[in-house]
């Protein structure tokens, strides 16, 4: 059923995008949550810029399984706009939202342009409450390497308070060592 409507979504913008766009504009604002989440679904999968907006407004919305698609869809649209919404969803109340924003920070990482500013937004993250610091953690370590001079740098960065530095410092070595482990394997 999903990955029917899902499809249906696909092929009917590669044939009037406008339609799309504007029929997935207002599905995202239906008053019913599963049509919401459908409509996150369906602009994660067709991976344009145009739906960025509406994705950042789902990621606010009321249901928890609506802002968790959201934020998962967005992981799939390799933008800077959108590695800029995905704090918001760490930083929710549902553990579920915040597991797919980390989870979207790290796909989003794997972007050589995107690298850079997604790592710096798991560092602001270790800022954060206890289980958002340790989601921040672990999307840092996953990334792996290609965080460590910035996580480097994050040691001596004097705008974090004491316990975001240790914690970057607990990032910087479980990076290290699960690479380097790997590495061996």
């Amino acid at each position: 059923d999903i990955a029917l409507w899902q499809g249906a979504a696909i092929a009917l913008a590669a044939m009037d995008g406008q339609r799309v766009k504007d029929h997935l504009a207002l599905l995202i604002r239906d008053p019913d949550p599963e049509q919401r989440r459908r409509a996150a679904c369906a602009l994660g999968r067709l991976r344009e810029e145009w739906g960025i907006p509406s994705l950042g407004a789902a990621v606010a919305d009321a249901a928890a399984r609506v802002r968790q698609q959201a934020a998962w869809a967005l992981g799939y649209i390799p933008s800077l706009q959108a590695v800029r919404v995905l704090p918001r969803a760490l930083r929710g109340s549902s553990s579920e939202v915040r597991k797919a924003a980390a989870c979207s920070l790290v796909r989003l990482g794997r972007a050589p342009e995107l690298l850079k500013v997604v790592v710096q937004q798991l560092i602001l993250a270790l800022d954060d409450k206890e289980q958002v610091a340790n989601l921040a953690e672990e999307a840092l370590c996953q990334i792996g390497p290609a965080a460590l001079p910035q996580l480097v740098a994050a040691l001596d960065d004097r705008r974090l308070d004491r316990a975001s530095r240790s914690r970057v410092a607990m990032a910087l070595r479980l990076t290290g060592w699960r690479w380097k482990s790997r590495s061996r394997a």
